[in-house]
């Protein structure tokens, strides 16, 4: 198997044992592989990092519908030419809201109070969002960052959203909401994800 062929979507069956013991594989087909773009490396390590944040940030058995859907969605994007920094980020999102750990940013996150629509907008990282003035004095781990930034995040973090992949954004913009979000990640899982080393181009 090549380095193309790892990311696979099968159908299991198996019986759970309540023991320590093995479960018993009943059934497993094959439904699809993921195969990006012909030399589109950013695809590739785009795909890989999904599977990390599936394998990071969920338990086994745990029954996760929605999530799977999405994650096979991204693949399913990124499995075409397209613009990979923009699946990338709605996937870390949708990933983020489904699981519980969506921050905040249309509303402070610890009075509610709406953040500014200009200028400079204070993110907790530890309090989960966007923070308005009063709430932000005495947090730790808190950024500075861009109105605009909180703004095209809230639009990607948005699932009703459709026009995430026709949303522009300049190289500052790019690196700004890339480096916020890694940060969050980063705290949430308690180190840097692996992948992040090889995704610096979608910044």
């Amino acid at each position: 198997e090549s380095a193309l062929d790892l990311l696979s979507l099968c159908r299991i069956v198996f019986l759970r044992k309540s023991s320590g013991a093995l479960d018993l594989l009943t059934e497993a087909k094959l439904e699809r592989r993921f195969r990006p773009p012909a030399r589109e490396l950013s695809n590739l390590y785009a795909g890989y990092y999904v599977a990390e944040l599936l394998n990071e940030l969920t338990h086994d058995y745990e029954p996760l519908p929605e999530l799977f859907d999405a994650a096979v969605d991204a693949l399913d994007e990124l499995a075409r030419p397209g613009p990979v920094a923009a699946v990338v980020l709605r996937f870390e999102l949708s990933l983020l809201r489904l699981l519980g750990h969506a921050p905040s940013f249309t509303d402070c996150a610890e009075c509610g109070a709406a953040p500014p629509r200009a200028g400079r907008v204070a993110f907790g990282v530890l309090a989960g969002g966007v923070l308005c003035e009063k709430c932000r004095v005495g947090k730790r781990q808190v950024v500075s960052v861009t109105a605009e930034a909180i703004a095209l995040l809230a639009r990607f973090a948005d699932p009703a959203a459709t026009d995430w992949r026709n949303l522009e954004s300049n190289g500052r913009l790019r690196g700004e909401t890339r480096g916020l979000v890694n940060r969050y990640l980063t705290n949430l899982l308690g180190h840097r994800p692996k992948m992040h080393e090889y995704l610096g181009a979608l910044s």
